[in-house]
C-alpha cells in the first residue's frame, strides 16, 4: 500500500492529509510547530559544521500514531571524518555515523541491529561469496527457546517465564493472560472459548465497546465495498460468534499467505488478497466491525518451530473477548499467542521496545 502524507499550514494550525487506496484521512494539529518527516531529519544539520556537543530538538511526524513525536538529536562523538549522533524518538534510541554531506553511513539500533551503507557492487560481491547467507529479520527478532513446544497449534494452556522487560508495561486481561508471579515473571495463558449462553446478536449496540466498531486510517470498516463483502459473507446470520467464524474462514481461505513489507490497509488487502499476519488481521478486524462485531488487533509473539516469533492476530467481542487467528485458520487462537500490545499499528510501535531484550522460557 502506498501511503501519501501531505500537509499545509493554516495560521497556527497544521492540516495533514493521509491518503491511500480510495480513502483519505484528515487531521488538524492546533498550535503545532512545524514538524519533520523521517527522511528529512538530516536536513537540520547538513552544512552546519557539526561539532561534539551540538544538540537539536524537533518534532518528527509519526505516520503510525498520526502524532508529532518530540525527538532529540545530539552529536556525541567524532570518529575520523564521521560524526556520531544519538537520536531518541518514540522511546527508542539509535546511533548514526554521518559524513560531512549529511549521509548516514552506519546506524546501530538499541536491539543490536546494525545497518551499513554499501554500494550495489559490494552487496553483489558479498552475496556471491556467501550464497544463501541473507539476513533473516524475522528470526533475528525472534526469541529462540531451549525447550520446544510440541504441537503448538493444539496448546490450550501455557506457562511462560518472561524476563528482560517490565511486564507492568504490557496488558494482562485477567482471563486469557495473567501475570501469576510478578517477581518471577511467570505468565499463564489460556485459550479462551466463547460461552454460548453469552454470545451476542448482531449488531452490537452497547455503549461500552463503541470504540471497537469505529473506522481508523488502517481499518476502514465503513468503506462501501468492504461492508458489502462482509454482509455478503455472513448472509442473514445474527449470532455474532457464528458470523465472525464465517468471516475468519473467508479471510483464511481467500488471502494468499505471503511475506509483506509495509503497513497494510484493510481496503487494499481486500482488493489484493495477499499478505502475512498483519494483512489477515487488519482485514478480519475491518470485516467484523463492518458487521457490528467489536474487534481489535493484538500483537506479540507466537510459538513456531523453535521459539517465539513476532505475530499479529485479531480478537473479537462475542459476549466475551475471544482471540482468533485467520492466518493459521484458528477460530480460537492457541495459548502460545502471547499478547504484548492491543490496538492498531499505532499501538504496535511499543513492540520495538522489546526487541533484543525480551527472553522467554
Amino acid at each position: 500500500t502506498h501511503i501519501i502524507v501531505a500537509g499545509k499550514r493554516l495560521g497556527d494550525h497544521l492540516l495533514v492529509e493521509i491518503g491511500h487506496n480510495r480513502a483519505k484521512y484528515k487531521k488538524v494539529f492546533e498550535g503545532q510547530d512545524d514538524f519533520f518527516l523521517e527522511n528529512s531529519i538530516l536536513s537540520i544539520y547538513r552544512g552546519k559544521g557539526l561539532k561534539k556537543g551540538d544538540s537539536y530538538t524537533l518534532n518528527l511526524f509519526n505516520p503510525l500514531t498520526l502524532t508529532a513525536e518530540p525527538t532529540s538529536v545530539e552529536v556525541v562523538e567524532k570518529e575520523g571524518d564521521l560524526f556520531v549522533l544519538e537520536t531518541n524518538y518514540a522511546g527508542l534510541s539509535s546511533r548514526s555515523w554521518v559524513d560531512k554531506e549529511g549521509q548516514v553511513v552506519r546506524e546501530e539500533m538499541a536491539n543490536g541491529w546494525v545497518m551499513k551503507l554499501e554500494t550495489k557492487e559490494e552487496i553483489e560481491a558479498y552475496l556471491k561469496e556467501n550464497p544463501g547467507h541473507g539476513v533473516d529479520i524475522l528470526r533475528d527478532a525472534a526469541v529462540i527457546t531451549r525447550r520446544k513446544v510440541q504441537n503448538p497449534r493444539e496448546v490450550d494452556y501455557l506457562k511462560l517465564r518472561v524476563s528482560g522487560i517490565d511486564m507492568a508495561e504490557f496488558p494482562m486481561d485477567g482471563r486469557r493472560q495473567i501475570l501469576s508471579d510478578e517477581a518471577g515473571g511467570i505468565v499463564e495463558i489460556r485459550a479462551v472459548v466463547p460461552n454460548m449462553e453469552e454470545v451476542t446478536t448482531l449488531p452490537y449496540e452497547g455503549p461500552e465497546l463503541r470504540e471497537y466498531l469505529k473506522p481508523s486510517v488502517w481499518i476502514q470498516c465503513r468503506d462501501p465495498k468492504l461492508r458489502s463483502k462482509a454482509l455478503e459473507i455472513i448472509g442473514d446470520e445474527s449470532n455474532s460468534w457464528e458470523a465472525v467464524k464465517m468471516l475468519s474462514e473467508w479471510v483464511h481461505e481467500n488471502v494468499n499467505k505471503a511475506f509483506s513489507v509495509g503497513i497494510p490497509v484493510a481496503t487494499s488487502v481486500l482488493a489484493n488478497r495477499e499478505g502475512d499476519c498483519n494483512e489477515h488481521t487488519v482485514l478480519l478486524v475491518a470485516l467484523a466491525r463492518a458487521c457490528g462485531i467489536p474487534a481489535e488487533m493484538s500483537a506479540g509473539f507466537v510459538y513456531l518451530e523453535d521459539g517465539f516469533y513476532y505475530h499479529a492476530w485479531p480478537k473479537v467481542y462475542v459476549g466475551r473477548w475471544v482471540h482468533m487467528d485467520p492466518t493459521f485458520g484458528q477460530f480460537v487462537a492457541d495459548a502460545t499467542h502471547f499478547e504484548l500490545v492491543s490496538g492498531d499499528f499505532s499501538a504496535q510501535t511499543k513492540l520495538a521496545l522489546t526487541m533484543g531484550k525480551i527472553h522467554m522460557e
